[in-house]
């Protein structure tokens, strides 16, 4: 099997999965009411002057939720995989096994960069509805 065909087979599989719309959707989420949230609720760090700090807290937030959700997704695919016992028929195909690993990790990348764009795009132009992006240096301390 060639290398394309293995990466749509396993990109099939984990959209199959509902955990792997999951680590997506909920960062994506976290990351878009953060910034609405903050606004609402924040008080004094709920400036208008203050879009990085925004932005940095609920990116870092939202990054965090999902990378441990990728995390998750890639146990849990192990798990699927004997459970349905697709792994055993890949394991008999004449395909290395070196192969297979690589297919694994670049879809599990392929989901962390389109996890990424999202998020920095969706949190920035969620910070960007009531926040102002100022100069970084107004409050530095100068020595």
């Amino acid at each position: 099997m060639r290398l394309r065909s293995l990466l749509y087979v396993e990109l099939t599989k984990l959209r199959r999965q509902r955990l792997a719309v999951t680590t997506v959707i909920a960062p994506l989420l976290v990351g878009l009411l953060l910034p609405q949230l903050i606004w609402l609720f924040g008080g004094p760090r709920a400036t208008p002057a203050r879009g990085f700090y925004v932005f940095a807290w609920s990116l870092e937030l939202a990054l965090l939720m999902g990378v441990y959700l990728l995390l998750l997704q890639a146990a849990l695919s192990i798990v699927v995989d004997r459970h349905d016992k697709t792994l055993r028929n890949l394991l008999v195909a004449p395909v290395w096994r070196g192969r297979i690993i690589a297919v694994r990790w670049l879809a599990l990348q392929g989901i962390a960069l389109l996890l990424l764009a999202l998020l920095a795009a969706g949190v920035f132009l969620s910070t960007a509805i009531h926040f102002e992006f100022g100069e970084i240096y107004e409050e530095a301390i100068e020595p």
